[in-house]
């Protein structure tokens, strides 16, 4: 099974990835998201995006719905980064969404954001550059192929929205 992950630089093009992936039958829980942004704005979006997310369902609420409920973890190193996803599962973030954590407190964690990435089997090199796009406020989208979903049909939605450090994480 494999994992794609890229970065977004704005929310617009990532919100029209998830649309498309939408269109796919992606459900909000398969979808990996890491952003770096201010906390409350984001939850205020995504309170607004709360009703078109539950009207259109899945997806297609766009980032602020897919945030929707999640908490701030603070990385070490970072400013508050939101997490939603497998990601935050796999990283030992429970509930629907995240907790607020501490990364000097947290042993997943305690690595910072390079350590964490690295240990989703993402090269260190591909960590720091996400990790460094993070930091200037881009977006983080890991999307996993799956049964009738490969991973060239997910590139090529994220090549046409205009992703950047494309990776292709093989497990």
């Amino acid at each position: 099974m494999s994992t794609i992950y890229a970065t977004f630089r704005d929310k617009e093009s990532a919100d029209r990835a998830l649309t498309k992936l939408a269109a796919l039958d992606y459900d909000a829980k398969e979808i990996s998201v890491i952003v770096r942004e201010d906390i409350e704005k984001t939850r205020n979006e995504a309170r607004k995006g709360v009703i078109t997310g539950a009207i259109v369902g899945g997806v297609t609420g766009g980032i602020a719905g897919l945030l929707l409920g999640i908490g701030a973890v603070t990385v070490a190193g970072l400013s508050p980064l939101l997490i939603a996803g497998p990601l935050a599962a796999a990283l030992g973030i429970t509930a629907i969404g995240a907790a607020t954590i501490e990364g000097a407190a947290t042993g997943a964690l305690g690595g910072g954001l390079v350590g964490a990435l690295v240990g989703m089997g993402i090269p260190k090199e591909t960590a720091q550059a996400y990790e460094a796009s993070i930091k200037e406020g881009q977006l983080l989208l890991g999307v996993p192929a799956r049964e009738g979903v490969d991973e060239e049909i997910v590139n090529k939605i994220f090549v046409d929205e205009k992703a950047e450090n494309i990776y292709i994480s093989v497990k």
